[in-house]
């Protein structure tokens, strides 16, 4: 595992715990609108990526074009 150094020179182990907790970190310090506007943008950018994705996504959630 690497360890890297922040610009207030603590070090953390870069490993599946600490991502975990580095991401609920942020998302705990993030508003319901932050929050929102993060996953629309990341779920954008996948779609625009791969439209197998998009069309996996429209299955799974069961969404029509009616339904927009």
């Amino acid at each position: 595992m690497s360890v890297r150094s922040g610009q207030t020179g603590s070090k953390m182990e870069y490993n599946e715990e600490n991502i975990e907790k580095v991401a609920q970190h942020i998302v705990d310090d993030m508003s319901l609108d932050d929050l929102m506007r993060y996953v629309y943008d990341d779920l954008v950018e996948l779609f625009w990526k791969s439209d197998a994705h998009f069309i996996e996504t429209l299955e799974a959630c069961g969404i029509e074009e009616e339904d927009l």
